[in-house]
């Protein structure tokens, strides 16, 4: 009887260092996939760049359908902020594959994204649900509804009344 428990421990032992093993070698598969460049070539593959005044290009991505988060990006608004707020009233389509987009909405993701535009505040409306692209949902709908308005509020905070509101 001892003899038998022996073999019954070795083949245990032995079945639990298969599954060791197996267990291993799928989380180092895992790991390496994740690890795959593949998403940063398509990142650069799929981002577009996007005339939206007379020479001000804006970097856009694609698939994530949201301005690039570059330093060309970010610092436009801060040399150029008349000529992007008033980039906002332009209506004119750009189209993809699957969606289109204005080209004033472009304008204002880019002011939004840089962090000039605070919703509440400068509208007083509240989008309670961020989407996957990191801007509200609902937000791109009430752009082209209020589209004179939004340019009248951001022309007067930040054209007319530069000393008051200052940029952040």
């Amino acid at each position: 009887m001892g003899k038998g428990i022996v073999i019954h421990i070795i083949n245990l032992s032995i079945l639990l260092m298969f599954c060791l093993l197996s267990f291993c070698c799928k989380r180092q598969q895992t790991f390496n996939n994740t690890r795959d460049n593949s998403n940063d070539i398509s990142f650069y593959q799929d981002t577009i760049s996007i005339l939206i005044s007379d020479d001000i290009n804006v970097l856009w991505n694609v698939r994530e359908k949201n301005v690039v988060d570059n330093s060309s990006n970010s610092t436009l608004f801060f040399e150029r902020p008349v000529d992007l707020i008033n980039a906002i009233k332009d209506t004119t389509p750009v189209f993809f594959n699957d969606y289109s987009i204005r080209k004033g909405d472009v304008a204002f993701l880019l002011i939004y994204s840089s962090g000039f535009i605070k919703i509440f505040k400068d509208f007083h409306m509240q989008f309670d649900v961020i989407g996957q692209n990191g801007v509200p949902e609902g937000l791109l709908e009430y752009v082209n509804n209020n589209r004179d308005y939004i340019w009248f509020v951001l022309e007067d905070k930040y054209i007319k009344n530069k000393g008051y509101y200052s940029f952040p």
